[in-house]
């Protein structure tokens, strides 16, 4: 007899998923948006670098949680959610792998986003190489935050995998919580206007904290919820 298995990421939500990342080249090459890019280079010229940390920041965040990957997680197993609790491995390695998708989706997009900069905006290896990691604990919340919402409010009745994605709430809600996020970080960023030092470190200190509260969270309480779930 053969061993249940759990659906596979197929090409239809590859290509959900990458929406985002494509509906981003077009933004970043069009003229109107260069000219933005543009100010933002004679901004990092002048010294105002710190702006341009919290901007790759806030986008990062802001289009990593479009994506809906970690968001609907655990809806995507519908039916097929008793598969994860006959797996032998355990429920907490099972949710970091899911959140290691979504990171992974993320991390793309910022590697877009960075090469974009790179090419248009010029910044140094040194301002592109602390946006990459302010970047990574972005994805990172945005992933646990995603994962927490879904396994909260999980959708696992559907009848077409379309669904699972377009009409569910925690989708919306996660982007929702993470463009107020970006925003609020920007925005707190620009009116303070600290040195790209003190902006650097205190973004990375905020999340770096926010992140391993969240990773707790979801290795306990994720946990506990995914036992507890029922058909």
């Amino acid at each position: 007899m053969d061993t249940p298995r759990s659906p596979h990421f197929s090409v239809s939500k590859w290509r959900e998923s990458s929406l985002p990342l494509i509906m981003l080249i077009p933004m970043l090459i069009s003229p109107e948006n260069a000219g933005d890019l543009k100010q933002v280079g004679e901004m990092l010229q002048s010294g105002n670098s710190s702006i341009f940390l919290v901007i790759i920041f806030a986008a990062a965040v802001i289009l990593s949680s479009m994506n809906g990957i970690s968001s609907t997680a655990i809806s995507r197993e519908g039916k097929n959610l008793y598969v994860i609790k006959y797996l032998p491995v355990s429920f907490k390695t099972q949710l970091m792998a899911k959140v290691l998708s979504a990171v992974v989706m993320g991390s793309l997009m910022t590697i877009i986003i960075l090469i974009a900069s790179a090419i248009l905006i010029k910044p140094s290896i040194y301002m592109l190489v602390a946006s990459g990691i302010l970047c990574i604990l972005g994805v990172l919340f945005t992933s646990f935050t995603g994962i927490l919402l879904d396994l909260n409010f999980p959708k696992l009745n559907w009848d077409s995998e379309q669904k699972v994605v377009k009409q569910n709430i925690t989708v919306m809600i996660s982007m929702l919580v993470c463009v107020c996020v970006g925003v609020l970080t920007a925005y707190m960023t620009i009116k303070i206007n600290p040195s790209e030092r003190n902006a650097f470190l205190s973004i990375f200190a905020i999340y770096l904290v926010i992140d391993f509260i969240l990773y707790y969270v979801v290795s306990t309480v994720g946990v506990k919820l995914i036992k507890k779930m029922k058909l």
